[in-house]
């Protein structure tokens, strides 16, 4: 993403990227519901395309890239398979400022995960989101 790299490249001419830890992730995929319009909504991922799925139990629902940058402390080109929720960012960036979250948390930090050169998975993380009668009930769940 253009922006992005703006971002990153303002924090490296400052001299500020080694101690800037940027994170970067979008929020459940693209609207595929309602409307016409909002249905033909698709991304590009390499050769494929994804149809809209926010809202939906699909992958096209569910999952969301993350992206991580922080040189000499986010080790480059790794890549994991854990859940992460947004709920742990909270966390996450108190884990990396030395901060304490102001209360408690149904997130923890998966500062751990950005740290580690070999990728390990911190434990289990099932989200369940339940929808009645037009209304949604949402409830996070971990193992």
């Amino acid at each position: 993403d253009k922006l992005i790299g703006r971002i990153v490249d303002k924090a490296e001419e400052l001299g500020i990227a080694d101690r800037t830890l940027i994170l970067m992730t979008g929020d459940n995929g693209t609207y595929g519901g309602g409307s016409p319009a909002h249905q033909s909504i698709q991304s590009r991922i390499g050769d494929g395309v994804i149809v809209g799925g926010k809202g939906k139990t699909t992958d096209a629902g569910t999952r969301v890239g993350l992206f991580a940058y922080q040189p000499g402390t986010v080790p480059a080109g790794k890549v994991s398979n854990d859940l992460i929720d947004f709920a742990d960012f909270v966390p996450t960036i108190a884990d990396a400022t030395g901060a304490t979250p102001l209360r408690p948390t149904d997130g923890r930090s998966f500062l751990p995960q950005l740290l580690r050169t070999a990728w390990e998975s911190t434990g289990g993380h099932l989200r369940l989101q339940l929808a009645a009668s037009g209304k949604g009930a949402t409830a996070s769940v971990r193992a």
